[in-house]
């Protein structure tokens, strides 16, 4: 009897532990699809073009060898904390494709190879988008914000914007639109790299800023180095 006793006692100790494990198991899987969605949502930055994200219709005027558009914008806003002597500015900054402001001219795209092609150059222009977004993240990121922060945020993306801006201009030029083969490969493979770089940042990512310390740049610092930083560009 003292036996059975003890084994009842027993089964009765483990099946408590066995729903304890349970349950713990079910709260880790819970956590770990928590942490699966919220990497998925914030691993979709980077977006692959496709003929369905250019609806509007084709412009009749302008340069009559352009038979695409690619309309990419990015938006930003800021939380603000006051410190001891400085702010906490914590961003969000996203990049949108405007498929309602982008088109193809569809007549001119007579086979799948030139269809191809044509995206192909497209893409260059959202690669530059990112990768002013993705440079946009990482300099707010080290920069220290003061009472002026308003201007200064401002001018770090007035900054930046027009480099890319410029960038873009340059891209159309160099690769006559896309006509010209061995410039846009050399694009193509240039994009490659600095995507490469950049991937691991994500367009909907949140970035606080700590206390200064020595490692950080002040705006004045910052802007000397944007305005040093030059875009070579790919050499034939």
């Amino acid at each position: 009897m003292i036996l059975n006793k003890i084994h009842a006692e027993h089964v009765k100790k483990m099946i408590l532990l066995y729903k304890k494990m349970k349950r713990i198991i079910e709260i880790l899987i819970f956590i770990s699809l928590l942490l699966f969605f919220c990497m998925t949502a914030f691993s979709q930055s980077y977006k692959k073009l496709t003929f369905n994200d250019f609806k509007r219709a084709p412009k009749s005027a302008g340069n009559r060898d352009e038979i695409a558009f690619t309309s990419c914008s990015i938006e930003y806003s800021y939380l603000t904390k006051k410190e001891k002597d400085y702010y906490t500015l914590t961003f969000t900054i996203k990049l949108i494709v405007n498929t309602d402001k982008s088109w193809i001219d569809r007549s001119k795209v007579t086979s799948k190879k030139i269809m191809t092609q044509l995206l192909n150059h497209e893409q260059g222009h959202y690669n530059i988008a990112y990768l002013e977004q993705q440079e946009l993240l990482l300099t707010v990121k080290h920069t220290v914000f003061y009472d002026d922060y308003i201007d200064a945020a401002n001018k770090i993306f007035a900054t930046i914007n027009a480099k890319y801006r410029d960038l873009n201009i340059e891209y159309d030029a160099d690769t006559q639109n896309s006509t010209n083969k061995a410039k846009q490969h050399k694009w193509d493979i240039y994009f490659q790299k600095k995507l490469t770089e950049s991937l691991d940042n994500d367009a909907y990512r949140y970035y606080s800023r700590s206390a200064p310390n020595e490692k950080d740049l002040t705006i004045g610092t910052q802007l000397a180095f944007l305005d040093d930083f030059k875009f070579y560009k790919p050499s034939i």
